[in-house]
């Protein structure tokens, strides 16, 4: 019988009863197959053709693939196995597979590196996209802080005229700060220092006469 022999040839009993106290697999693996489960359904007499048993077959191989990682113990046997189907077993009782192991394998290669390709590119648009965003606010920002800066030169232009009055104001606002860090509250203001200078400049000139009147 074609189910025995198979499960001969399954010499690690990998396939020969359902999967229990594995965590997760129930959920990865929504519709599990194994030896056990095809002998009763075979003794029911629900295969209605060679069709319908492959496919338990197939899914019982193609379950083990997708929960065991590539390399590991459990995808080779399964990948064996399937081989062992399709290339000796099968033929024996005058059974043709409707699929090979290299054109499934290659399937779920493709399926899977068409997955993670689409993974990567999400994660770049993503990225790509946050990174636009920032460029775009800062562009904003910068495009504001030129937009105020004229806006304060304009003003500075309506109130002193031009550009050399500008610079005078700003270097007399410099001038009074300095004035107040060095001096605080009692700090001389402009207009005392503008008298002291003018007593001197007068004291000078009356020394001077008087100089002359002695010669």
């Amino acid at each position: 019988m074609v189910l025995a022999d198979l499960q001969n040839a399954d010499v690690h009993k990998v396939f020969w009863e359902p999967v229990t106290g594995v965590d997760d697999y129930h959920e990865v693996i929504k519709e599990p197959m194994d030896f056990s489960t095809m002998r009763k359904k075979a003794k029911n007499g629900q295969y209605q053709d060679d069709d319908e048993f492959e496919a338990d077959l197939l899914l019982m191989f193609n379950n083990c693939r997708k929960f065991s990682p590539a390399g590991s113990f459990w995808h080779d046997e399964a990948n064996r196995l399937q081989k062992v189907m399709t290339d000796d077993v099968f033929p024996r009782y005058g059974m043709e597979a409707a699929a090979n192991i290299d054109s499934d394998q290659e399937d779920e290669e493709a399926s899977r590196d068409e997955a993670e390709f689409e993974a990567v590119v999400r994660q770049e648009t993503e990225m790509m996209g946050g990174e636009d965003n920032a460029r775009e606010a800062r562009k904003k920002e910068l495009d504001e802080l030129e937009a105020n800066a004229k806006m304060d030169t304009m003003e500075l232009l309506k109130q002193f005229g031009d550009p050399e009055a500008i610079l005078k104001a700003s270097r007399e606002l410099q001038s009074k700060s300095r004035l107040r860090k060095a001096g605080g509250d009692d700090a001389p203001s402009e207009s005392s220092s503008s008298s002291e200078s003018d007593e001197e400049d007068s004291e000078g000139s009356g020394s001077g006469d008087d100089d002359g009147s002695q010669e």
